[in-house]
């Protein structure tokens, strides 16, 4: 008679931290949402993305030119509706590249910069943000609220998006993880951080929108 009180009493304990772990999982999220709603209408993204516009019709570099020739795949300068359909196959260099590197590949080909020099500042950190990465948020910017919509007509498309398919699920480091790991389900989290589900439209969708940090 005990045990069953003990078991039956040990199972309410259980629902009842089980219910309010989820409780406190929704509140969480939902403030979160506020968060992510709040900086939607006042995106601080806005002040790289107009630094990125300067840039891109700024003449700089040894050539004394600026980017407003460089092809992002529609075209020499035409930036509206570009970042959303790449990555992409470029005849001109026989390659996939995604924005950031055609951007890099126009400095180097219409302002006559070093790559070596512009890989030294990949990416934001103590020395600043680099102009590549202010240029492909206003890149990106320029697709604000249009489907995705990369191509798959070329082979070297369709091999590219098989290799990235492997890499995501490819198991590595000290943990043996990959990318799927946290990424293939609904309702995982790290700390307070959701992690969204990119094996599903609506969850890849959501993760590519908050780019293009690429974090």
């Amino acid at each position: 008679m005990e045990t069953r009180l003990f078991r039956a009493a040990l199972a309410v304990a259980v629902a009842s931290l089980t219910t309010t772990a989820a409780v406190a999982q929704k509140s969480a999220t939902e403030e979160f949402q506020k968060f992510r709603d709040v900086m939607e209408e006042d995106n601080p993204a806005e002040l790289f993305e107009a630094k990125g516009e300067e840039y891109w019709k700024t003449k700089a570099g040894p050539k004394n030119a600026s980017l407003e020739q460089c092809d992002l795949g529609l075209g020499p300068g035409v930036v509206k509706g570009a970042y959303v359909q790449m990555p992409r196959y470029f005849a001109d260099t026989d390659q996939v590249m995604d924005a950031e590197r055609r951007i890099v590949y126009c400095m180097v080909t219409l302002q006559g910069l070093k790559f070596e020099d512009i890989a030294k500042h990949p990416f934001s950190n103590e020395q600043g943000t680099p102009p590549q990465a202010s240029v492909v948020t206003y890149v990106a910017g320029q697709s604000r609220n249009m489907k995705m919509a990369v191509p798959q007509t070329h082979p070297k498309e369709r091999e590219t998006y098989q290799i990235g398919k492997e890499i995501f699920g490819f198991r590595a480091g000290p943990y043996d993880f990959s990318c799927s790991t946290c990424h293939s389900a609904d309702g995982r989290r790290i700390r307070m951080q959701d992690l969204p589900n990119l094996t599903k439209p609506e969850g890849a969708i959501k993760r590519f929108s908050a780019g293009p940090d690429t974090g």
